[in-house]
Protein backbone atom coordinates (compact mmCIF):
# COMPACT_ATOMS: atom_id res chain seq x y z
CA UNK A 1 0.00 0.00 0.00
CA UNK A 2 1.36 3.78 -0.37
CA UNK A 3 2.64 6.15 2.47
CA UNK A 4 1.54 6.69 5.35
CA UNK A 5 -1.06 9.17 6.19
CA UNK A 6 -2.76 7.96 2.38
CA UNK A 7 -6.23 6.54 1.49
CA UNK A 8 -5.06 3.26 0.76
CA UNK A 9 -3.67 3.31 4.64
CA UNK A 10 -6.97 4.24 5.75
CA UNK A 11 -8.36 1.29 4.25
CA UNK A 12 -5.43 -1.18 5.27
CA UNK A 13 -6.36 -0.35 8.95
CA UNK A 14 -9.95 -1.25 8.43
CA UNK A 15 -9.39 -4.34 6.72
CA UNK A 16 -6.17 -5.83 7.80
CA UNK A 17 -5.79 -8.52 10.60
CA UNK A 18 -4.69 -7.82 13.92
CA UNK A 19 -1.20 -10.24 13.33
CA UNK A 20 -0.76 -8.41 10.04
CA UNK A 21 1.84 -5.70 10.17
CA UNK A 22 1.23 -2.73 7.52
CA UNK A 23 4.08 -1.98 5.07
CA UNK A 24 4.21 1.33 3.40
CA UNK A 25 5.65 1.83 -0.43
CA UNK A 26 6.03 5.37 -1.81
CA UNK A 27 4.36 4.38 -5.06
CA UNK A 28 1.72 2.47 -6.50
CA UNK A 29 4.47 0.31 -8.84
CA UNK A 30 6.32 -0.44 -5.89
CA UNK A 31 3.47 -2.01 -4.17
CA UNK A 32 2.64 -4.62 -7.11
CA UNK A 33 6.40 -4.71 -7.10
CA UNK A 34 6.66 -5.82 -3.77
CA UNK A 35 3.85 -8.44 -3.82
CA UNK A 36 5.10 -9.80 -6.97
CA UNK A 37 9.02 -10.27 -6.51
CA UNK A 38 8.07 -10.92 -2.18
CA UNK A 39 5.85 -13.12 -2.27
CA UNK A 40 7.80 -16.25 -2.20
CA UNK A 41 9.80 -14.55 0.94
CA UNK A 42 5.58 -13.58 2.64
CA UNK A 43 3.10 -15.50 1.08
CA UNK A 44 0.25 -14.09 2.68
CA UNK A 45 1.61 -10.72 1.47
CA UNK A 46 -0.98 -8.33 -0.15
CA UNK A 47 -1.41 -5.27 -1.56
CA UNK A 48 -4.17 -2.58 -1.28
CA UNK A 49 -4.48 0.13 -4.21
CA UNK A 50 -6.76 2.30 -5.88
CA UNK A 51 -7.96 1.43 -9.13
CA UNK A 52 -11.15 3.88 -9.64
CA UNK A 53 -12.88 7.30 -8.80
CA UNK A 54 -16.81 8.22 -8.79
CA UNK A 55 -15.61 11.66 -10.65
CA UNK A 56 -11.92 11.08 -12.09
CA UNK A 57 -11.97 7.54 -13.33
CA UNK A 58 -9.25 4.85 -13.46
CA UNK A 59 -6.39 4.98 -11.89
CA UNK A 60 -3.87 4.74 -15.01
CA UNK A 61 -0.90 2.78 -13.04
CA UNK A 62 -2.93 0.52 -11.45
CA UNK A 63 -4.55 -0.32 -14.60
CA UNK A 64 -0.92 -0.40 -16.08
CA UNK A 65 0.12 -2.78 -13.66
CA UNK A 66 -3.02 -5.01 -13.33
CA UNK A 67 -2.27 -5.30 -17.32
CA UNK A 68 1.60 -6.26 -17.10
CA UNK A 69 1.40 -7.94 -13.53
CA UNK A 70 1.07 -11.57 -12.49
CA UNK A 71 -0.70 -11.11 -9.74
CA UNK A 72 -4.92 -11.64 -8.69
CA UNK A 73 -7.48 -9.54 -7.16
CA UNK A 74 -8.75 -10.60 -4.26
CA UNK A 75 -11.02 -7.91 -2.81
CA UNK A 76 -12.89 -4.86 -3.17
CA UNK A 77 -13.67 -1.79 -0.89
CA UNK A 78 -14.79 1.60 -1.25
CA UNK A 79 -13.88 4.27 0.40
CA UNK A 80 -15.56 7.97 0.71
CA UNK A 81 -12.55 10.95 -0.81
CA UNK A 82 -12.54 13.85 1.32
CA UNK A 83 -9.94 16.19 0.47
CA UNK A 84 -8.42 19.30 2.20
CA UNK A 85 -6.69 22.42 1.53
CA UNK A 86 -3.40 22.62 3.55
CA UNK A 87 -0.34 25.06 4.50
CA UNK A 88 2.33 24.48 6.96
CA UNK A 89 1.63 26.05 10.40
CA UNK A 90 2.18 29.77 10.82
CA UNK A 91 1.46 30.08 6.99
CA UNK A 92 -1.89 30.92 6.91
CA UNK A 93 -1.71 34.81 7.91
CA UNK A 94 0.57 34.43 4.93
CA UNK A 95 -2.05 33.28 2.52
CA UNK A 96 -4.16 36.99 2.78
CA UNK A 97 -0.96 38.74 1.97
CA UNK A 98 1.23 36.79 -0.12
CA UNK A 99 0.34 35.21 -3.93
CA UNK A 100 0.16 31.36 -3.49
CA UNK A 101 3.38 30.33 -5.81
CA UNK A 102 2.26 26.82 -6.22
CA UNK A 103 0.16 24.08 -4.51
CA UNK A 104 1.43 20.29 -4.22
CA UNK A 105 -1.02 17.22 -5.56
CA UNK A 106 -0.95 14.34 -6.25
CA UNK A 107 -2.68 13.77 -10.35
CA UNK A 108 -5.65 11.70 -8.96
CA UNK A 109 -6.40 14.64 -6.13
CA UNK A 110 -5.85 17.49 -8.86
CA UNK A 111 -8.50 15.96 -11.21
CA UNK A 112 -10.96 15.12 -8.05
CA UNK A 113 -10.60 18.95 -6.52
CA UNK A 114 -10.00 20.63 -10.13
CA UNK A 115 -12.92 22.98 -9.70
CA UNK A 116 -11.41 24.05 -6.17
CA UNK A 117 -7.77 24.73 -8.03
CA UNK A 118 -8.92 26.39 -10.87
CA UNK A 119 -10.28 29.05 -8.34
CA UNK A 120 -6.80 29.55 -6.76
CA UNK A 121 -5.09 32.10 -9.85
CA UNK A 122 -2.01 31.66 -11.08
CA UNK A 123 -0.55 28.90 -8.44
CA UNK A 124 1.24 26.06 -10.01
CA UNK A 125 -0.02 22.49 -9.49
CA UNK A 126 2.73 20.53 -9.04
CA UNK A 127 2.00 17.03 -8.60
CA UNK A 128 3.63 14.37 -6.90
CA UNK A 129 3.64 10.72 -6.39
CA UNK A 130 0.90 10.57 -2.75
CA UNK A 131 -1.53 12.40 -1.19
CA UNK A 132 1.45 11.86 1.82
CA UNK A 133 4.15 13.02 -0.51
CA UNK A 134 2.40 16.25 -1.29
CA UNK A 135 2.16 17.08 2.27
CA UNK A 136 5.46 16.98 3.00
CA UNK A 137 6.78 18.68 0.10
CA UNK A 138 4.47 21.63 1.74
CA UNK A 139 6.21 21.16 5.11
CA UNK A 140 9.71 21.16 3.35
CA UNK A 141 9.39 24.24 0.39
CA UNK A 142 9.95 27.12 2.80
CA UNK A 143 11.41 29.30 -0.32
CA UNK A 144 7.46 30.85 -1.20
CA UNK A 145 4.02 30.20 -0.17
CA UNK A 146 2.95 26.61 -1.02
CA UNK A 147 0.31 24.83 0.17
CA UNK A 148 -1.07 20.84 -0.40
CA UNK A 149 -4.26 19.10 -1.80
CA UNK A 150 -4.28 15.92 0.77
CA UNK A 151 -5.93 14.24 3.14
CA UNK A 152 -6.76 15.22 6.72
CA UNK A 153 -4.48 12.08 8.21
CA UNK A 154 -1.36 13.32 6.10
CA UNK A 155 -1.79 16.91 6.93
CA UNK A 156 -1.67 16.08 10.95
CA UNK A 157 0.88 13.60 10.11
CA UNK A 158 3.15 16.67 9.01
CA UNK A 159 1.86 19.35 10.94
CA UNK A 160 0.04 21.47 8.48
CA UNK A 161 -2.49 23.88 9.05
CA UNK A 162 -6.41 22.95 7.54
CA UNK A 163 -7.23 25.91 5.58
CA UNK A 164 -10.03 24.40 3.77
CA UNK A 165 -11.73 21.11 4.02
CA UNK A 166 -13.93 18.99 1.46
CA UNK A 167 -12.15 20.53 -1.54
CA UNK A 168 -13.29 17.91 -3.93
CA UNK A 169 -15.37 18.47 -7.09
CA UNK A 170 -18.33 16.00 -5.38
CA UNK A 171 -19.55 14.98 -2.12
CA UNK A 172 -20.26 11.80 -2.83
CA UNK A 173 -16.42 11.46 -4.37
CA UNK A 174 -16.08 7.56 -3.80
CA UNK A 175 -12.67 5.57 -4.24
CA UNK A 176 -13.04 2.02 -5.17
CA UNK A 177 -9.52 0.22 -3.82
CA UNK A 178 -8.26 -3.67 -5.03
CA UNK A 179 -6.32 -6.02 -2.52
CA UNK A 180 -4.00 -8.26 -4.85
CA UNK A 181 -2.08 -11.38 -4.22
CA UNK A 182 0.60 -13.34 -6.11
CA UNK A 183 -1.72 -16.25 -6.61
CA UNK A 184 -3.63 -17.84 -9.56
CA UNK A 185 -6.80 -16.76 -10.18
CA UNK A 186 -9.83 -18.84 -7.60
CA UNK A 187 -12.87 -20.58 -9.18
CA UNK A 188 -15.76 -18.01 -9.27
CA UNK A 189 -18.25 -18.38 -6.67
CA UNK A 190 -21.30 -17.10 -4.78
CA UNK A 191 -19.20 -15.50 -1.93
CA UNK A 192 -21.61 -15.63 1.18
CA UNK A 193 -23.74 -18.14 0.32
CA UNK A 194 -25.09 -20.89 2.29
CA UNK A 195 -22.77 -23.40 0.04
CA UNK A 196 -19.88 -20.92 1.07
CA UNK A 197 -17.84 -21.16 4.10
CA UNK A 198 -15.44 -18.56 2.77
CA UNK A 199 -14.93 -14.59 4.18
CA UNK A 200 -16.81 -12.32 2.18
CA UNK A 201 -18.49 -8.21 2.38
CA UNK A 202 -19.92 -9.47 6.18
CA UNK A 203 -23.35 -10.17 5.02
CA UNK A 204 -25.27 -12.73 6.61
CA UNK A 205 -24.72 -14.89 4.31
CA UNK A 206 -28.79 -15.98 3.39
CA UNK A 207 -29.07 -14.85 -0.20
CA UNK A 208 -24.85 -13.91 -1.44
CA UNK A 209 -23.66 -10.53 -1.84
CA UNK A 210 -22.75 -11.37 -5.43
CA UNK A 211 -19.19 -11.77 -6.92
CA UNK A 212 -16.96 -9.77 -9.23
CA UNK A 213 -15.12 -10.96 -12.14
CA UNK A 214 -12.57 -8.96 -13.36
CA UNK A 215 -10.64 -9.78 -17.01
CA UNK A 216 -8.69 -7.65 -19.39
CA UNK A 217 -9.63 -8.15 -23.10
CA UNK A 218 -6.62 -7.52 -25.35
CA UNK A 219 -8.00 -7.68 -28.96
CA UNK A 220 -6.01 -9.35 -31.92
CA UNK A 221 -7.35 -6.96 -34.75
CA UNK A 222 -9.13 -3.89 -35.28
CA UNK A 223 -11.90 -4.53 -37.62
CA UNK A 224 -15.59 -3.28 -38.07
CA UNK A 225 -17.77 -4.69 -35.23
CA UNK A 226 -15.23 -5.93 -32.89
CA UNK A 227 -16.13 -4.22 -29.58
CA UNK A 228 -19.70 -5.61 -30.57
CA UNK A 229 -18.85 -8.74 -30.59
CA UNK A 230 -17.11 -8.38 -27.48
CA UNK A 231 -19.94 -7.01 -25.41
CA UNK A 232 -22.58 -9.39 -27.34
CA UNK A 233 -20.90 -12.69 -25.35
CA UNK A 234 -22.14 -10.47 -22.07
CA UNK A 235 -25.73 -9.46 -23.51
CA UNK A 236 -26.77 -12.92 -25.07
CA UNK A 237 -26.27 -14.17 -21.36
CA UNK A 238 -27.74 -11.57 -19.68
CA UNK A 239 -24.60 -10.71 -17.38
CA UNK A 240 -24.29 -7.54 -15.71
CA UNK A 241 -21.37 -5.69 -16.89
CA UNK A 242 -20.38 -3.40 -13.56
CA UNK A 243 -17.53 -1.71 -15.41
CA UNK A 244 -15.51 -1.49 -18.66
CA UNK A 245 -12.92 1.20 -19.68
CA UNK A 246 -10.49 1.18 -22.35
CA UNK A 247 -6.97 2.26 -22.10
CA UNK A 248 -3.76 2.12 -24.63
CA UNK A 249 -1.93 -0.97 -24.96
CA UNK A 250 1.31 0.69 -25.18
CA UNK A 251 1.90 -0.89 -28.27
CA UNK A 252 1.11 0.96 -31.03
CA UNK A 253 -1.18 4.07 -31.75
CA UNK A 254 -4.86 2.96 -32.21
CA UNK A 255 -4.19 -0.47 -30.37
CA UNK A 256 -6.76 -0.64 -27.09
CA UNK A 257 -7.78 -2.75 -24.28
CA UNK A 258 -10.76 -2.99 -22.36
CA UNK A 259 -10.89 -3.67 -18.83
CA UNK A 260 -14.28 -5.30 -17.88
CA UNK A 261 -15.44 -6.11 -14.50
CA UNK A 262 -18.80 -7.85 -14.41
CA UNK A 263 -21.02 -9.87 -12.28
CA UNK A 264 -21.58 -13.41 -11.10
CA UNK A 265 -24.65 -15.20 -9.62
CA UNK A 266 -27.86 -16.72 -10.81
CA UNK A 267 -27.30 -16.32 -14.37
CA UNK A 268 -23.90 -17.93 -14.60
CA UNK A 269 -21.96 -20.91 -12.57
CA UNK A 270 -18.42 -21.87 -13.24
CA UNK A 271 -18.60 -23.87 -15.92
CA UNK A 272 -20.77 -21.20 -18.21
CA UNK A 273 -17.79 -18.92 -17.09
CA UNK A 274 -15.51 -20.88 -18.68
CA UNK A 275 -17.12 -21.50 -21.55
CA UNK A 276 -17.75 -17.42 -21.69
CA UNK A 277 -14.53 -16.95 -21.69
CA UNK A 278 -13.59 -19.69 -23.81
CA UNK A 279 -15.61 -18.30 -26.73
CA UNK A 280 -14.06 -14.98 -25.90
CA UNK A 281 -10.39 -16.77 -26.50
CA UNK A 282 -11.76 -17.11 -30.32
CA UNK A 283 -12.10 -13.64 -30.84
CA UNK A 284 -9.39 -11.77 -28.57
CA UNK A 285 -6.60 -12.57 -25.86
CA UNK A 286 -8.11 -12.46 -22.18
CA UNK A 287 -6.21 -12.14 -18.73
CA UNK A 288 -8.18 -13.12 -15.66
CA UNK A 289 -7.77 -10.78 -13.26
CA UNK A 290 -9.72 -12.56 -10.16
CA UNK A 291 -12.85 -13.41 -8.89
CA UNK A 292 -13.77 -12.07 -5.25
CA UNK A 293 -16.97 -10.97 -3.51
CA UNK A 294 -18.80 -7.74 -4.48
CA UNK A 295 -18.46 -4.98 -1.82
CA UNK A 296 -21.70 -3.18 -0.51
CA UNK A 297 -21.80 0.60 -1.80
CA UNK A 298 -24.95 1.35 0.04
CA UNK A 299 -24.68 4.55 1.64
CA UNK A 300 -21.65 5.56 -0.32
Amino acid sequence: MGPKGTFSHEIAETVCDRDEEIIFFPTIREVFAAVTERSSEYPDLRGIVPVENSGAGGVFETLECLLKEDCTVRAEYYLPIRYVFAVAKGKSADMRAQVLAKVYAHPQAHAQCSAFLAGLGNAAVVHTTSNAKSAEETLNDVSELTAAVTTRSAAGIYGLEIIRENIQNYDTNTTRFLEIRKAAPEKPRVYGSSADSGDCCGCDGSDGCGTKCSIVVMPKGNYPGLLYRILSVFAGREINLTRIESRPSGDMMGKYVFFIDYEFGSELDADGNKKLLDWLRTITEVKELGYYPEANLEGQ
